[in-house]
């Protein structure tokens, strides 16, 4: 059974697609200037329909996460033990996102981290975080 991916829509395909080219980019609203995660419809803070795509310097924190021993399904065996994570990005937002190259007694709240990311297909490339170079 092939590994679940996410559905690009309307909202999210600008997103998938700086993915898919290693720049990742957020919406950042024109009328309150807030950058967001997930990519929506709105704002999630002042509600306007305007939004542009703003590149992100890829360099964060982790604000929490969780090591998964059990696979959730046969198509992430391969994957475990897999860390998850919340990343605080230096912008503000915050996001989930696979640790990859740490081992897990490196893992700490707080540490800094760098975007990297994992080509799965050739439409869809996923965001992960790595220890800083």
């Amino acid at each position: 059974m092939p590994r679940p991916l996410p559905r690009i829509n309307r909202d999210s395909a600008p997103y998938w697609q700086s993915a898919k080219e290693h720049n990742l980019k957020l919406q950042r609203c024109t009328q309150c200037e807030r950058l967001r995660f997930y990519p929506s419809l709105s704002c999630h803070y002042c509600g306007s329909l305007e939004c542009d795509w703003t590149p992100i310097s890829g360099r964060g924190v982790v604000y929490t996460y969780s090591v998964v021993h059990r696979a959730p399904g046969a198509p992430f065996a391969d994957l475990v033990p897999m860390i998850v994570a919340m990343i605080t990005l230096e912008e503000g937002p915050t996001m989930m996102a696979n640790l990859v190259g740490i081992e897990e007694a490196e893992v700490r709240i707080g540490m800094p981290v760098a975007l990297d990311y994992e080509d799965v297909t050739d439409e869809i490339t996923l965001p992960v975080f790595t220890a800083p170079a």
